[in-house]
């Protein structure tokens, strides 16, 4: 993301608008986050469900309730089952989860050829960390360049990774590429 302007501007989609104090909250919580002023910009949106969804540059903070439900079907698909009932394990995950808050990085796939795959909007990616696409293919990232990276895709390409048609457009959250890395900087008690 870009900080290098004087002030920040967020957009927060969300069924209905929020209220001045929870505007001016969210508003201190992303300025601490991100070091800068934020100005925030109410979007309605009637496809958010039980919460919000913020951008702010190419990073996207999902607090929606398909956002935090996803956020709980990671950790179970991250549970290792021993030899007994898988049961009890599913159960004390879910009594000890919370949601947290994190942003997510999201950019666009420009090309994709000979399991390669070039992507805009990662601002914050680096050399061999591990991206994933929607879908569930994984690529490592392998070249870093102004404006886009290059990422080698793992395993077996089933089904194609689609390309953007509008190479660098990055929409309230295109289902061409997302990148699945929490930077949890605040607790969710704030929001």
């Amino acid at each position: 993301m870009n900080t290098t302007d004087a002030r920040l501007t967020a957009r927060l989609f969300s069924a209905a608008a929020p209220d001045s104090a929870q505007k001016a909250k969210l508003e201190d919580v992303l300025s601490k986050k991100y070091g800068k002023a934020v100005d925030l910009v109410w979007q309605e949106d009637r496809t958010v469900v039980g919460g919000f969804r913020i951008e702010l540059g190419t990073e996207i903070i999902d607090w929606t309730a398909e956002g935090r439900l996803s956020q709980l079907k990671e950790k179970l698909v991250e549970l290792k089952p021993g030899a007994g009932s898988v049961i009890p394990l599913i159960r004390d995950t879910v009594r000890s989860w919370v949601p947290e808050v994190c942003a997510r990085e999201v950019g666009s796939v420009l090309t994709v050829a000979d399991g390669i795959a070039y992507v805009s909007g990662m601002e914050n990616a680096t050399y061999g960390e591990i991206l994933l696409f929607e879908g569930g293919i994984r690529g490592m990232v392998q070249e870093l360049r102004p404006g886009r990276i290059g990422c080698i895709l793992f395993g077996r390409v089933e089904s194609p990774v689609q390309e953007h048609p509008e190479p660098g457009l990055l929409k309230p959250p295109h289902p061409f590429f997302s990148f699945r890395h929490c930077r949890c900087s605040f607790p969710a008690r704030l929001f």
